[in-house]
């Protein structure tokens, strides 16, 4: 059995390719969830199913989206707007690139809602159903990011890499049905995905930097700067416990 953190509800590891149902040209009609809630992300119509690609980022499998018509609808319903989201992503956005959807939504209904990396050279976190955390992007394309966006009691939290990136003073975010690669404006994320970490309410600061750790070190992405850990004895826990080939995490 994984031991899991109690808060998570959304687990979806492009690593681990018995996480996928897909046809023999690799469309994904399933990526199931590992959080143990059942939480898949299912997509009947294979003509907007991403693809399974194998041995592309630190010799792992993504999930690679085309920017035209690949999503994910109505994943689970999100039960609190105080939430810690993480992202693990290569996009290939640009200036001269249709192509501008969110990473995901918190509420595939609503227009003002998730996390764009790359949305005409900005990035974007929404704060409410009207308001963005909104700077140029920071987010550059074909280089692979952790993005971990915590929507705290009246905050949103943007990191980038471990190192916290931006942050508002607000939160009134609309949710719904958790959705990836698509916004209610038929915007579409073009890029690869490697790891979607839901989890409810805000992390301990150690179990963030366990998480951050872990991902980074997976997937690897380097940090800007160094992540500040509350005790050594984290450092050595998160080593030690997500060296194993099954990525499991610790309950704490």
């Amino acid at each position: 059995l994984i031991a899991l953190v109690p808060s998570l509800r959304l687990w979806l590891d492009g690593a681990d390719e018995t996480s996928f149902t897909y046809d023999a040209d690799k469309k994904i009609s399933k990526w199931a969830d590992k959080s143990g809630f059942g939480n898949d992300a299912d997509q009947v119509e294979l003509t907007s199913s991403p693809m399974f690609v194998d041995l592309i980022q630190n010799d792992n499998s993504i999930v690679r989206f085309d920017g035209i018509d690949d999503h994910f609808r109505d994943v689970f319903t999100i039960p609190t707007s105080n939430m810690t989201i993480f992202s693990v992503f290569s996009h290939k956005h640009s200036t001269v690139e249709a192509a501008k959807g969110p990473l995901w939504q918190t509420n595939g209904y609503a227009a003002a809602s998730g996390f764009y990396p790359y949305y005409e050279t900005r990035q974007r976190v929404a704060t409410s159903n009207s308001a963005w955390l909104e700077e140029s992007s920071r987010f550059r394309s074909d280089s692979w990011h952790l993005a971990e966006i915590v929507y705290g009691i009246n905050s949103v939290e943007l990191y980038k890499n471990g190192v916290v990136d931006s942050s508002a003073s607000l939160n009134t975010v609309d949710n719904g049905g958790f959705q990836i690669a698509k916004s209610t404006l038929n915007e579409y994320f073009k890029g690869d995905i490697g790891e979607i970490l839901f989890f409810n309410g805000s992390l301990t600061s150690s179990l963030t930097a366990k998480v951050q750790n872990y991902l980074m070190a997976k997937w690897g992405i380097s940090q800007t700067q160094s992540i500040l850990e509350p005790e050594i004895s984290v450092l050595e826990q998160s080593t030690e416990y997500f060296a194993s080939q099954t990525y499991t995490m610790a309950t704490v």
